[in-house]
Formats: C-alpha cells, sequence, structure tokens
C-alpha cells in the first residue's frame, strides 16, 4: 500500500500546512469584509443624516409658507372688514395655514429622527470594526435601519405634500 503522507523533501503540502493556509486566507478575507463593513456604514449613516437635515430643512419651508399663508389670511380678515364675503375665503386660507404648520412640525420631528438612525448605522459600523469581525445581528439590524429610514422619509414627503 502507498503511503500519501508528506514525504520531507517532497514538494506537496501536508494537510496541516495546507488548513493553516486556509484558515490565515479566511482571517485575511473577515479582515477586509469588516473594513469594507465599517465603511460602507461610515457613508451610510452620512447620507442618512444628510437626508434628515434636508427633510427637516424642507418642513422648515414648508411652516415659513404655511406663516406666510396666516398672513394673508389675517390680511383678507381685516379686507373682510371692508367688503362683504372676503371673510369666508380668509377662514379657509387661514385653515390652510394652519394645516400646513401642523403638517410641517410634524415632518421635522420625524426628519430629526432620522438623524438619529444614521448615528446608529455609524455604532454599529464602529463596532464591527473594534470587535474584528460582523455579528449576524448586525446585519440584520441595518436590515431593519433600511427600511425604518425608507419608511419615514414616505412619510415625511407623504405629510408634506399630501
Amino acid at each position: 500500500m502507498t503511503d500519501y503522507a508528506h514525504q520531507p523533501g517532497s514538494d506537496e503540502k501536508s494537510w496541516e500546512e495546507i488548513q493553516k493556509e486556509i484558515e490565515e486566507g479566511r482571517h485575511a478575507l473577515e479582515g477586509i469584509a469588516v473594513d469594507l463593513y465599517w465603511e460602507v456604514t461610515e457613508n451610510a449613516s452620512h447620507y442618512v443624516i444628510e437626508a434628515g437635515k434636508g427633510l427637516a430643512e424642507s418642513a422648515y419651508i414648508v411652516a415659513y409658507a404655511a406663516e406666510v399663508v396666516g398672513w394673508i389670511g389675517t390680511a383678507l380678515h381685516w379686507l373682510g372688514h371692508i367688503v362683504p364675503g372676503i371673510s369666508f375665503v380668509a377662514d379657509v386660507v387661514d385653515r390652510l395655514g394652519s394645516v400646513s404648520e401642523e403638517k410641517a412640525l410634524k415632518a421635522s420631528f420625524q426628519a430629526i429622527g432620522l438623524g438619529g438612525l444614521g448615528m446608529e448605522i455609524a455604532s454599529l459600523g464602529w463596532d464591527a470594526k473594534l470587535a474584528g469581525h460582523v455579528t449576524e445581528a448586525s446585519f440584520h439590524r441595518i436590515s431593519q435601519i433600511a427600511h425604518e429610514v425608507a419608511n419615514v422619509g414616505h412619510s415625511v414627503i407623504a405629510i408634506l405634500f399630501d
């Protein structure tokens, strides 16, 4: 029977050497995966935070426009003292302005929440970087956060422009 074990002086590697190289390769790939995960979470958190700021600023603009509409309503009320029938239009304009301000306030609070989600994304990346590996729970939480960000973004847009 032929002995296939590692012979001294042969060019073949032993099973232990092959296993060691496989383990070193796996460790190197895990390090690359952690670095990529950290980089992706850093970028994603930045974009989520900036999107939250942009949506909050949009809500501010809507609130400011609603305030201007409120001023127009007030002017129409004063004009209604002089011209009959204008008070009805002023009531409608006032109502439109107050609804828009409420919507803008609600939208801005939700948009600010995106900043918190962005910070959580960043913390998941740093946790992986410090631990040296990415956990399954971290991947799961990133997926949940992605859905939350999408839902908040859609609801802010719906609130502002509904």
